[in-house]
């Protein structure tokens, strides 16, 4: 299956989990099995199950097509480059893409001077008046990628300032340009990020060393990592230098979550080339690419994301083969979601399974004294007449003897109501009053100290 159709199965399946807990839940109620432990267990799971979602990184040097891929694996739908891909033109900034259904589309920028605080990213998504907030108008991809165009802005600053914010590390010249946002937040309603799909777009070694957040608790919870190389220009000196120090920290944790991709392999082509020859040539560098990183040629996806991209707006099914985008996106759909799918379906069955055992054990409880009632009321069925004879004697006796005993209580409470009544009257507290005010006033009219005791 596609991306499309694995996501739309997975998302399926995420459904399929929350009906059936539902009708446990209420199977539970029904049967009188629920308690606000279960209830609480039940409840984090269906919300374990709802706000799911599956974050596919990228992380690329500059100029290495990684915007391109993404146009291509995600936004082809929209008939142009949604995101700006052109030559020149470069993401400054980590973006997020996702869908908020919550609100209308829009992209969110964060100012880059907000690195000079102590507050993470997390805590300034909490605060959208922090953000710079632009709408987006999802009925005109042109005014869309208009405004997308602010991803590439940068500023000119002095270089104590960049110092400041942790931008430069040796002073090159008087002033440098930086990017002019720190982070920026796209809520876009495209059908795989309306399931639950989220794109993280990093620009760059520089971006990845000046933001922690991003190296430390971003990308190590994405559930795949795309690596993106040029295929002009193979294994450069900074993309193994972010290999070293970011991706294969990624790939100790996730083994199975990263893939290598070796785009631009239309650069690799001319008109003097065969296609044999062409296809010897992305061999040849796809095994120099798993030699340096030392990788299996299979991690290694050569592609090219611009002929995918023209090839999916144009509808040419042969452009879109020779592109070779499919078996990048059979990686993410066989590994990443399949994986994913086996994560959360552990975490989520464990808890339910364990409820159920106990559930079954008070139901097999239930049966078991009910067997035996039922054992007791065939022994009594099965006795004599003057068994039952006796049995009925022996209760009127007792019927008898309580009904004595019943009359014998209504006149002792009786009895205890009168000596109720009477001792009320004596503590009466008008009665009390009366009579200490009888004793004043003989003790004010007395005239000698006789009188008075």
């Amino acid at each position: 299956m596609n991306l499309d159709t694995q996501l739309r199965s997975y998302d399926l399946w995420k459904q399929s989990m929350s009906h059936c807990i539902q009708a446990y839940q209420h199977w539970l109620d029904e049967a009188g099995l629920g308690d606000s432990e279960t209830e609480l267990m039940l409840f984090k799971n269906l919300q374990l199950l709802e706000k799911d979602n599956i974050t596919i990184a990228f992380a690329a040097e500059f100029s290495r097509g990684k915007t391109e891929l993404i146009n291509a694996l995600f936004f082809s739908s929209a008939g142009m480059r949604l995101l700006p891909s052109s030559p020149g033109r470069t993401t400054m900034c980590p973006t997020e893409i996702f869908y908020d259904a919550k609100e209308k589309p829009y992209l969110r920028l964060l100012d880059i001077e907000t690195r000079s605080s102590d507050q993470t990213i997390e805590d300034y998504k909490k605060e959208p008046k922090r953000w710079t907030h632009i709408e987006l108008d999802c009925d005109s991809p042109e005014e869309m990628q208009e405004s997308f165009l602010e991803l590439l802005k940068t500023k000119r600053v002095s270089i104590e300032q960049a110092k400041k914010l942790g931008l430069a590390s040796k002073e090159v010249e008087d002033e440098i340009d930086i990017p002019a946002w720190r982070h920026a937040l796209i809520s876009f309603p495209h059908p795989l990020l309306e399931k639950g799909l989220t794109v993280l777009d990093t620009p760059g070694l520089n971006a990845l060393g000046s933001e922690p957040e991003l190296t430390l608790s971003m990308l190590p919870n994405s559930q795949a990592m795309i690596f993106v190389l040029a295929a002009d220009t193979g294994v450069t000196q900074s993309d193994m230098a972010m290999w070293e120090q970011h991706i294969q920290v990624y790939r100790n944790k996730h083994p199975h979550g990263l893939a290598v991709v070796l785009n631009k392999i239309d650069t690799l082509n001319d008109e003097l080339m065969t296609d044999d020859d062409w296809v010897q040539s992305i061999h040849k560098q796809t095994l120099e690419t798993a030699r340096l990183l030392e990788l299996d040629e299979q991690s290694i996806f050569p592609l090219s994301a611009k002929q995918a991209l023209v090839a999916k707006i144009k509808s040419d099914a042969a452009g879109l083969s020779n592109s070779r985008l499919s078996s990048l996106e059979n990686f993410l759909s066989d590994r990443i979601f399949s994986s994913q799918k086996d994560i959360l379906q552990h975490k989520v069955i464990d808890d339910v399974v364990e409820n159920m055992e106990l559930a079954s054990n008070s139901i097999n409880n239930r049966l078991q004294n009910a067997k035996i009632h039922r054992d007791e009321l065939k022994g009594l069925c099965s006795k004599s007449e003057e068994s039952t004879a006796e049995l009925l004697l022996e209760t009127r006796q007792e019927q008898t003897a309580y009904n004595k005993n019943l009359t014998h209580l209504k006149t002792s409470q009786h009895i205890f109501h009168t000596q109720i009544t009477d001792l009320l009257d004596v503590v009466n507290p008008d009665k009390v009053s009366r009579i200490v005010a009888d004793g004043r006033d003989q003790m004010i009219k007395s005239w000698t100290s006789v009188g008075i005791r």
